[in-house]
């Protein structure tokens, strides 16, 4: 039989240390917006060949050769980010606002201004980038009513394929948190009170304390925030004003991080509800380093390439669950 629970809070508190990354981590850390200087923005990006943009650096530094004086800039953004989310016709709506800095560099001119041919100048760039901003915010509830509650998928994990937990590995003598073999989930819905054992069952003892039939109202919430955050150094060169060449190395620093807040209300009786809440932090620093060229063999044409090497990370995370 079902036992009454009038009201359960499951929150994930444990800390875990850090855990090897996987694709999804190398899925944030190459991910780039189109973000800097207006006019490197307004085009896209399109700039590996044309340079004298301080954006422009990041991808090609043979641009840094076209400044033909010193410069200091900075832009800044806002961005409207807004999230719909559909749960069984009832339509949700989250917005973020986010105000940055997209860039600020500094330029320093190095010219010969008598000379014709040959090395005309070289530049030195330090420079500032917002590669990428996570800031983002989905809410979505269910419009009805469910039968199925996450209680259930806590009895189920902790049958395990007819293959039971013992009641006795969450006494607290045995260091329940602490033992690998019993899933989070198992452990917070014991210790909730959102699953029982019944001993006449061999196969499936574990089940959900919700009354038989018992709908409840479910609703997630996921909250991004984080970016990647580039520091570049570079030199460039103007030789005879057809040829720019330019070397750079960027420092990367990334942040990540994901709250997510699942809830249900039980529909029940007696009433009552658990929430679930989760947390993630990922960060990292990187380092790579490029090479590029400009070629203009006439007035109306640029020519350009760039060499840009894979980008070396370090990385850690950090989960409450």
């Amino acid at each position: 039989m079902k036992k009454y629970i009038t009201f359960a809070i499951l929150v994930l508190t444990c800390g875990m240390g850090a855990y090897a990354q996987d694709m999804f981590d190398a899925m944030k850390a190459n991910r780039l917006d189109i973000k800097g200087t207006a006019r490197y923005a307004s085009m896209g990006g399109a700039f590996v060949s044309l340079g004298g943009d301080a954006s422009a650096l990041k991808d090609n530094p043979a641009g840094l050769g076209v400044f033909r004086s010193s410069e200091v800039s900075f832009t800044l953004n806002y961005d409207y980010v807004r999230t719909n989310a559909v749960w069984n016709q009832a339509a949700n709506v989250a917005e973020v606002h986010p105000f940055m800095v997209n860039q600020a560099d500094v330029i320093l001119n190095l010219s010969s201004s008598d000379k014709q041919k040959g090395l005309l100048a070289h530049n030195f760039a330090f420079g500032y980038n917002r590669l990428a901003n996570f800031r983002r915010s989905v809410f979505a509830r269910s419009a009805t009513p469910q039968g199925a509650s996450l209680t259930d998928n806590m009895s189920a994990y902790s049958n395990r394929n007819n293959q039971p937990l013992s009641p006795e590995v969450f006494w607290e003598e045995n260091d329940t948190y602490n033992n690998p073999s019993v899933g989070w989930l198992s452990v917070l819905g014991y210790d909730a009170g959102l699953m029982a054992y019944d001993s006449t069952s061999t196969s499936a003892p574990w089940y959900s304390t919700l009354d038989l039939n018992e709908q409840v109202t479910p609703s997630q919430k996921l909250i991004e925030n984080g970016y990647i955050d580039q520091y570049n150094f570079a030199w460039g060169c103007n030789i005879s004003n057809r040829f720019y060449v330019g070397v750079g190395v960027n420092l990367l620093n990334m942040e990540y991080r994901l709250t997510s807040v699942y809830d249900e209300t039980f529909m029940g009786s007696r009433g009552g509800g658990f929430t679930l809440d989760s947390y993630v932090r990922t960060s990292g620093v990187g380092v790579n380093a490029n090479v590029g060229i400009i070629a203009r063999p006439v007035d109306f044409l640029r020519l350009g390439a760039s060499i840009q090497t894979p980008t070396a990370w370090t990385m850690s995370d950090r989960s409450n669950g």
